[in-house]
């Protein structure tokens, strides 16, 4: 039986755990040194990011620029790229494996919202996929039980060099609604330590009673709240309906007090979690917290494994993030939720709770397709300039597949360039393959997208226009973080530029009309 393996498991990993203590006191993360960056968010260096080295970029190579190759570049010199002809393959087509991050892990662009509108310089991890995870694009929906692949690309307008181009792939979901979705089982881990006090609690209970208000009948939520002391509040209740009276006065009643013992409220919202499973049901633990871990520890073993299940879903974990509490370790939420196989959102207002519990609740729970990889074929002699993914690999067993929501699409944005513009004939074919397997039967299946240069560079290119708008929007604030006075403000204007470019092909577009305000904002700041 499942459960009954699982919940074996899981006690010797809780075996394991309650053997292990954290040597401060203070942290689960052994970069702590007690410091805070301005905007409360972040790890506990003084350098403002969450990677815990000594620069002020979120990744862990020293340099600045929040890639992972050891330079300060964001954007290539086309001067730097490698386009020598004698190592160039003019007769092979390129065969690349590409992989988003999971299609509903956000938090990256609300917490960049959230710092600029309160008049700070964004110091946090910049994971460009999120961006392009949180807004939208208007793709079709697939049919049911498939995924749509649809191609856009365009000429690069920032480079000189020949057959240099922005290429966006989309793997677009069916759509589904919160009526027609499966019945789920809920629990929720609720973190009440001290440190969510003020905003981050009430953050909380916003969250709580927009899950609320779009339960229905028959779904069942468990809750567990806990500081250094858990407190199991509701054992497989079944909700009447939206707004159940019990869960609202429960979601009500919730305030904050004590230290943070993070790992055991998970172990004991996973132990609700197993005794409730349901193969008929969405399983799925949902934690809030500030990601504080000052009492015990959190083992990534311990939510690997209820999220992987061979013969079935598994238990996924959702990670909402609480900040405004002059503390929020973005990066022991990322990991975990990543181990958890679930969204990554980040909650900063009650509009922000209401979106993502409501209209996104369903892409923010269910999964429409799991494992889903990208196998991207272009014409011989291009090569990957620069990926605006996660992961990228001529080798598929080297790229990581995420699962795909409903009512949502991944988005792999890329820079690609002809290493002989000489060979390039924009009549050769590309070809687009989505590999994934059905969530509920596991049965494998692939949608093929075959076309050309020459017609993706014919059809419209709004939707690749609003990516790279994005994209840049995203990249510059890595680069924002070491840049001041006319660099910084020039960096800014250029951005802006894409940014009305792009709504010159999408009016009235939302998105970018957000991103517009919040670069015309944090352009005063400087």
């Amino acid at each position: 039986m499942k459960c009954l393996a699982t919940s074996q498991r899981s006690r010797q990993l809780l075996a394991a755990l309650l053997t292990l203590f954290v040597a401060t006191g203070c942290s689960s993360n052994s970069l702590d040194d007690g410091s805070l960056d301005s905007s409360g968010y972040g790890d506990s260096d003084s350098d403002g990011d969450t990677d815990g080295d000594s620069d002020i970029d979120g990744d862990t190579d020293g340099d600045t620029d929040g890639d992972a190759d050891g330079d300060s570049t964001i954007i290539e010199d086309p001067e730097e790229w490698d386009t020598d002809t004698d190592d160039c393959d003019t007769v092979n087509q390129v065969v690349l494996y590409l992989s988003a991050d999971d299609s509903n892990s956000m938090a990256s662009p609300v917490q960049a919202r959230a710092t600029i509108l309160s008049g700070n310089i964004f110091g946090n991890s910049v994971r460009t996929y999120e961006f392009l995870n949180y807004y939208t694009f208007d793709n079709a929906p697939a049919l049911t039980g498939t995924v749509a692949v649809t191609a856009q690309m365009t000429p690069n307008v920032e480079v000189v060099a020949d057959e240099t181009y922005d290429f966006q792939i989309a793997v677009q979901a069916p759509s589904l609604s919160n009526a027609a979705r499966r019945p789920v089982s809920l629990t929720l881990s609720l973190d009440t330590s001290g440190s969510m006090g003020g905003h981050p609690i009430d953050m909380v209970r916003q969250s709580c009673l927009a899950i609320a208000g779009s339960l229905k009948m028959g779904d069942i939520v468990s809750a567990v709240i806990w500081d250094t002391a858990q407190n199991t509040l509701l054992n497989s209740h079944a909700v009447s309906g939206p707004n159940d009276a019990t869960l609202v006065s429960m979601c009500n009643g919730i305030t904050a007090s004590g230290g943070t013992n993070l790992a055991a409220g998970l172990v004991t919202a996973y132990n609700l979690a197993e005794a409730n499973f349901s193969e008929n049901r969405i399983n799925r633990v949902v934690l809030m917290s500030d990601g504080g871990a000052n009492v015990g520890v959190t083992d990534k073993d311990l939510i690997a494994l209820h999220a992987y299940d061979a013969n079935g879903e598994g238990i996924y974990m959702i990670g909402v993030g609480m900040g405004g509490s002059g503390y929020f370790n973005d990066d022991l939420m990322d990991t975990i939720t990543d181990e958890g196989k679930g969204a990554y959102i980040f909650i900063d207002t009650a509009a922000e709770a209401q979106l993502m519990f409501g209209p996104r609740f369903v892409s923010n729970i269910e999964v429409a397709a799991r494992d889903v990889q990208v196998e991207m074929t272009l014409p011989a002699s291009f090569e990957m300039i620069e990926f605006h993914g996660e992961e990228y690999s001529e080798n598929p067993d080297e790229v990581d597949p995420q699962h795909l929501a409903p009512n949502d699409a991944m988005i792999y944005h890329q820079i690609i360039a002809s290493c002989d513009s000489s060979v390039v004939d924009h009549s050769d074919p590309v070809i687009i393959t989505a590999t994934y397997y059905n969530p509920i039967s596991l049965m494998p299946l692939s949608t093929t997208l075959n076309t050309s240069m020459a017609a993706l560079l014919a059809a419209d290119d709004a939707l690749i226009l609003k990516g790279n708008a994005i994209v840049a929007y995203a990249e510059a604030l890595k680069e924002l973080k070491t840049l001041t006075g006319s660099d910084a403000t020039d960096l800014i204007d250029a951005v802006i530029v894409k940014v009305q470019t792009a709504q010159t092909a999408s009016p009235g577009d939302p998105d970018l009309a957000e991103v517009l305000n919040l670069l015309q904002t944090y352009r005063l700041i400087f």
